[in-house]
């Protein structure tokens, strides 16, 4: 019983440790852009879809993510009111940003980093052999069970996010690689915002900002 005891205090210690050391990576970083390349696997490894596109983050809760190939579709807030826009759709969904975006890999990117420890359990892992040597990788688990993923991975090296990992409940896994990272850059505010398109279909129920 002692050392059944002492086992499970080391590992939540060690939990705890490497939730503070993925805190500190994100508290430091404040505002972020890059390109990325998007790739979705199926349960059997065969690539099912791949995508590319730019991202911006600065925090609290301002966020744009941006598809380009091969179609193009655009997920943005200020902080407020998600807009999901699909221009082949003509169509928009409007949401609560906080709700739409609370558990999910976004919200690691544009949240604050203190509600990591409430919302996942995180482990840190040995650098992977196929990784460069400098990298720290940190496995997120969802702490709800009505989460859409099962894990998370969140690669950096030095200091800079390379690399997210989502293995969703069906067994998928999405690999997002980043290139051309910025860090802590000014974003000019307007590039979280949203104009609707005129003609084009709103779905949701969110309150949408006067213009």
């Amino acid at each position: 019983m002692t050392l059944l005891m002492a086992a499970n205090s080391h590992a939540v210690y060690a939990d705890l440790k490497s939730a503070s050391g993925l805190q500190e990576q994100l508290t430091n970083l404040q505002s972020f852009r890059a390109t990325f390349n998007q790739v979705v696997y199926g349960n059997s490894v065969q690539e099912l879809q791949s995508s590319t596109g730019t991202v911006s983050v600065e925090r609290p809760l301002k966020f744009r993510w941006q598809l380009i190939e091969p179609y193009a579709q655009l997920i943005v807030t200020s902080g407020k009111v998600l807009y999901i826009y699909d221009p082949d759709l003509e169509q928009v969904q409007v949401r609560e940003a906080a709700g739409a975006l609370k558990g999910t890999p976004a919200l690691l990117l544009a949240g604050e980093p203190a509600e990591i420890v409430d919302l996942f359990e995180v482990i840190l892992l040995d650098s992977l052999a196929e990784e460069p040597a400098n990298s720290i990788v940190y496995s997120l688990s969802p702490r709800h069970a009505d989460s859409l993923f099962t894990e998370i991975k969140l690669f950096f090296l030095d200091g800079v996010p390379t690399t997210i990992e989502i293995r969703d409940a069906l067994g998928q896994l999405t690999r997002v690689d980043f290139s051309e990272q910025i860090l802590n850059a000014k974003i000019a505010s307007d590039e979280f915002e949203f104009d609707i398109p005129a003609g084009i279909d709103v779905l949701g129920n969110a309150e949408i900002p006067a213009s």
